[in-house]
């Protein structure tokens, strides 16, 4: 398992196991599913790097979550390239 913290934090707000399963913290240490990767466990880098790109989007999704709307926010991955997501990238 790999773990991220957010920046000036000493805990860490979400994990990807090695099966690719991201789990996030939320308050008071709560876990809530954040999604799943495909391939993550083929090499200790692809693991890392689905790592990486979590945090990186998981950052993302944190701050328009936080933001005052009504529409849900998440991301949606598929089998292939690329990506899809659930609001915008401004």
């Amino acid at each position: 398992m790999l773990h991220a913290s957010l920046p000036g934090e000493a805990t860490a707000w979400l994990t990807v196991a090695q099966s690719g399963a991201v789990i996030r913290y939320v308050e008071e240490g709560e876990r809530e599913p954040f999604g799943v990767w495909l391939g993550c466990g083929v090499t200790p880098r692809a693991h890392q790097t689905c790592t990486l790109v979590t945090h990186l989007l998981g950052l993302r999704i944190r701050k328009l979550e936080r933001q005052t709307t009504t529409e849900p926010v998440g991301l949606g991955f598929g089998s292939g390239l690329g990506f899809g997501a659930g609001a915008p990238f401004p």
